[in-house]
């Protein structure tokens, strides 16, 4: 999104023990997308790289010269950028990845423990401008002749300070603990307290293991306060001035039960999503339309039901709705949220026809409804147009809505038939079996109703939006326009005119240097424009399994967090309380 805020977030080793780990690091950082900010993800070598390599560096050499060792060290911390930045690109999260060399990360000192001097801030403004994330790997910098140095062990800390002191931005230094400890949270004995807030002074004391001390020293000589916080945590610990205080210790929250409704290709996904992160969720049962029809060998059949009804009366504190179509889910989210459960729902129809209705329910009965997937896939339209909302009312608002229809067009226009560019599109997830409503328009039309409820409070019936699709359109008048350096695409959109709110989805063609041509294949884009021609953009994926199943849990952990933020408030007034000042040595 543009007009946001910058946060810095590092992601070391311990939460990358291995590639399996970089999902969650998508989810963390993801998260942060949906508030509206742009996000550089300072990344760490996956676990034991660096070890591996030094280890192999000594076989062939017991005396390395520094730089070359400097530059096979850092060789993980480049390949986990790569990496990271594959995930994010199948999460349909747009990023860019930049080593030291593109935003002039220049270190002096020892080869190996070098200290950060300067950097070019505005390259990395830059980047951010065009992409929501900005993955760089840690520890690695440049000297003055363009060589390779190292920041010292544990140097990602240092790089993630100084990068957000050089942006003015907020830093999160994410790790294995949801914060400091008084000790090793892993040791045996009576449990730690755990710092809620600790100075700079006090951390050098207690976290030199946990944050690298440079680093700890380099944010006190910039008066610079950071957090330190597990992935997907509810709560951190704020390195600064202090005071340092401490909360007691507290037993884990119990975890979340859920009822999943749908296991097809969104709803299989979230399962595996859902299963990756048993310390915070219990599947309570997985309803299905056959109990026949093949499944995942990783999906127990003792999960799966065919009666939905019989899953909802299980206890359960979250039900996550993708069965699709109107019925049965309005009835069984309506129940849910009469039954005391928070539903999350990747629904465009229900929540285009019935969401006023839902949301009122959830009100009356103080329970949360999200469904930031129902439009747009990762694509943060409705976090947009709420933002939109908050920041005064919007004039207009455009986008690029349906992933299927804009990767057919621009297969046809690259010369692919019709028929082929669309069988295709289901090939490979973006379309469903029947594209009946995707080509039609009538899910941009349901998208935009959802995004004008959220962006101007307006409540649009189908007959308010004039709905034309793509399935009548002239492949060889497509191609010649791209010729002619015009793209087709489907816009929705919606403007005010006084009192009223015109809204239209049709096909148009569009300059292809403009915002709306530039998202390409199943790529969405959402822009809002205010009365003082300001505006908000978004980019993201709009069709596919991981994009969406990415949203739809990302709504999962605002539930889970929002239920272990309310158990903590509930006993912690009481439990926090200054910390004696420590000496350092």
């Amino acid at each position: 999104m543009s007009q946001s805020s910058i946060v810095v977030l590092k992601l070391g080793s311990s939460v990358l023990p291995d590639a399996t780990h970089f999902p969650a690091v998508v989810h963390e950082i993801y998260r942060h997308v949906r508030m509206g900010q742009r996000v550089i993800a300072v990344v760490s070598a996956v676990g034991g790289a660096t070890n591996r390599m030094l280890a192999d560096s000594r076989t062939v050499n017991d005396a390395p010269e520094p730089h070359a060792l400097a530059e096979l060290l850092g060789l993980g911390e480049r390949e986990s950028a790569l990496l990271l930045a594959l995930a994010l690109e199948r999460a349909g999260i747009p990023a860019v990845r930049l080593g030291p060399e593109a935003f002039g990360l220049v270190a002096v000192g020892d080869p190996l423990d070098s200290d950060p001097q300067a950097i070019d801030a505005d390259a990395l403004r830059a980047a951010l401008a065009e992409h929501a994330v900005a993955v760089v790997p840690g520890f690695i910098a440049l000297d003055a002749q363009g060589r390779s140095v190292l920041l010292g062990r544990g140097g990602s800390d240092l790089s993630a300070l100084f990068i957000a002191a050089a942006l003015g931005a907020d830093c999160r230094l994410i790790k294995d603990v949801d914060g400091i400890y008084e000790r090793d949270p892993a040791a045996a004995g009576v449990p730690p307290r755990r710092f809620t807030a600790i100075s700079w002074h006090d951390a050098l004391g207690v976290a030199g293991r946990l944050v690298q001390p440079k680093a700890i020293g380099f944010a006190a000589e910039r008066r610079l306060a950071f957090d330190v916080a597990a992935l997907g945590a509810a709560h951190a610990t704020r390195v600064g001035a202090g005071p340092s205080t401490l909360l007691v210790h507290r037993p884990p929250g119990r975890r979340l039960r859920v009822a999943l409704f749908g296991a097809g290709t969104v709803g299989y996904g979230v399962y595996r999503l859902l299963a990756a992160h048993p310390e915070h969720f219990e599947v309570v049962g997985v309803a299905v339309r056959g109990l026949d029809t093949p499944r995942p060998a990783d999906l127990p059949r003792a999960l799966l039901t065919d009666d939905p009804w019989a899953l909802l009366a299980r206890p359960a504190d979250l039900v996550v709705e993708l069965l699709g179509g109107e019925e049965p889910a309005t009835a069984l989210m309506a129940r849910a949220l009469e039954a005391g459960r928070d539903v999350v729902t990747a629904n465009k129809p229900v929540v285009a026809e019935h969401g006023a209705l839902l949301e009122a329910l959830a009100a009356r009965h103080g329970r949360r409804l999200a469904y930031s997937a129902s439009v747009g896939g990762s694509l943060p339209a409705v976090e947009l147009a709420r933002a939109a909302a908050a920041a005064g009312q919007p004039r207009a608002l455009e986008g690029v809505l349906n992933g299927t229809c804009n990767y057919i067009l621009d297969r046809v226009a690259a010369g692919a038939a019709f028929a082929d560019a669309l069988a295709e599109a289901q090939r490979l997830g973006y379309a469903e079996a029947d594209p009946a409503q995707d080509l039609s328009g009538d899910d941009a039309a349901a998208k935009l109703r959802i995004l004008a409820r959220a962006a101007f409070g307006a409540e649009l019936g189908r007959e308010a939006v004039r709905v034309a699709g793509i399935a009548g359109l002239d492949a060889v008048s497509i191609r010649a326009a791209a010729a002619g350096g015009v793209a087709t695409r489907l816009v929705a959109g919606c403007r005010l005119g006084g009192n009223v709110l015109e809204s239209e989805v049709g096909p148009r063609q569009v300059p292809a240097s403009g915002a709306l041509a530039q998202v390409r294949g199943e790529w969405n884009l959402l822009r809002i424009e205010f009365e003082d021609g300001t505006e908000l953009v978004a980019r993201g994926k709009g069709a596919g399994r991981w994009p969406t199943a990415e949203a739809v849990f990302a709504d999962i952990m605002d539930a889970w967090r929002a239920a272990a933020t309310a158990a903590a408030a509930r006993d912690a007034a009481t439990d926090v309380h200054e910390a004696p000042r420590r000496a350092v040595a």
